[in-house]
């Protein structure tokens, strides 16, 4: 039995290996206060340096791609948090 678990297990990770990535628009609340605008983004695990703003034409491109990296010491047996790419376009 513990045998027909990690078989499961293994076909398991494999198959989310195999899955494309998503494009989902993030999460976001943009408010104008006394001091211009506030834009606040839902982007989880999302590092800075893998976060693009750019500014053209009136319109606020957003792109973000979050890295799923292994943690050291640490084995993944099931996830279930998707791994995506955020991208959104809002116009000014």
């Amino acid at each position: 039995m513990k045998k027909d678990i990690e078989k499961k297990e293994e076909m398991a990770v494999t198959r989310g290996q195999q899955m494309p990535r998503a494009t989902v628009a993030p999460l976001m609340r943009f408010r104008d206060t006394e001091d211009g605008f506030e834009l606040r983004l839902n982007l989880p695990g999302v590092e800075q340096k893998d976060l693009q703003v750019q500014i053209a034409d009136h319109t606020l491109a957003i792109e973000a791609r979050r890295e799923e990296s292994a943690r050291e010491g640490l084995t993944c047996v099931r996830q279930e948090f998707p791994v995506v790419d955020y991208r959104a376009a809002y116009e000014l």
